[in-house]
C-alpha cells in the first residue's frame, strides 16, 4: 500500500483495483469504471484487454509483461510499459532507476527493445506448482523476493508515462519509444538526475513481432488463460 500514494490506513486490505476506481469516480463521477479482480491469466481479464483503445503496463514481472506485449502486437494496441528498479549492496543503494518503453502498432515491442528478461518471464508465467518445484531444485533463486519501492521513484516514471501519452494523442511530436530515468546519475558519471530517450528500432526477425495484427489468430487467451481467481488485476 506504501505504492499507493492515494491510500490511507483506513484503506489498507482493500484491492487496489477497488481503490484505483474510486478514486476515478471521485474526480470524475461520469467516468464508467470495470473492475476485474483477476489476476492478468484468466480468460476474463485478457478478453478485456483486447478490446481497449490503450493499454498501460505497471506489472512488476516480466511473465505480465509478455503478455501485455503480445497483446498489444495482436490487437494493435498502443502499449506504455512502466518500470522501476533499485538496487542495494550491503545496505547501501547503488542504483536507482526507471524507464518507460511505448510500443505501438509500427515500433518496436518489448523484445525489440531488451525489457523481457525469458527466463523471468518463463517462471512467473508457470504454475504455483511448477514455481515452487524450480524454487525447490535451485533451478531458479530471487524470484519470491519483494523489491523495494519509493513511491516518489513511481511517480516521476508515471507522470513521464502521463506526458507522453499526451503527446501521442496530440501528435505534438512523434512519440518516443524509450526513455530512461536516472536519479543517481549513476551510469552517467554525474551525480544528477537524468531523464534520456533512447532511439530503438524494431528488431529484424522478432519472434514477438511476428504477431502484430495476428488479433484473435495469436491465441492469446487460450495459451495464457487460467481459472483460479488471485489477486487484483
Amino acid at each position: 500500500m506504501n505504492r499507493l500514494v492515494t491510500a490511507t490506513l483506513d484503506e489498507v486490505g482493500n484491492a487496489k483495483a477497488i481503490l484505483g476506481g474510486q478514486y476515478i469516480r471521485n474526480h470524475a463521477p461520469e467516468a464508467h469504471t470495470r473492475i476485474i479482480q483477476s489476476k492478468l491469466q484468466t480468460a476474463e481479464a485478457l478478453d478485456a484487454l483486447k478490446d481497449v483503445d490503450v493499454l498501460f503496463g505497471c506489472v512488476d514481472n516480466d511473465g505480465a509483461r509478455l503478455i501485455l506485449n503480445e497483446l498489444a502486437l495482436a490487437f494493435s494496441i498502443p502499449l506504455f510499459d512502466l518500470g522501476v528498479e533499485i538496487e542495494a549492496k550491503e545496505g547501501c543503494v547503488t542504483a536507482a532507476c526507471g524507464r518507460l518503453a511505448v510500443v505501438l502498432p509500427e515500433g518496436p515491442c518489448l523484445t525489440c527493445m531488451g525489457q523481457i528478461d525469458v527466463h523471468e518471464a518463463r517462471f512467473f508465467l508457470s504454475t504455483p506448482e511448477e514455481q515452487a518445484f524450480q524454487v525447490r531444485r535451485g533451478y531458479v533463486s530471487g524470484m519470491d523476493i519483494k523489491a523495494p519501492a519509493v513511491a516518489p521513484l513511481n511517480g516521476v516514471v508515471a507522470n513521464v508515462a502521463a506526458l507522453e501519452f499526451a503527446i501521442y494523442l496530440s501528435g505534438q511530436r512523434t512519440t518516443s519509444p524509450f526513455t530512461e530515468y536516472d536519479l543517481l546519475g549513476t551510469s552517467r558519471g554525474n551525480d544528477s538526475q537524468w531523464l534520456t530517450p533512447r532511439r530503438i528500432k524494431a528488431v529484424s526477425g522478432c519472434i514477438e513481432c511476428t504477431m502484430r495484427g495476428k488479433g484473435d489468430s495469436a491465441s492469446i487467451v487460450e495459451r495464457y488463460a487460467r481459472e483460479e481467481k488471485v489477486e487484483a488485476l
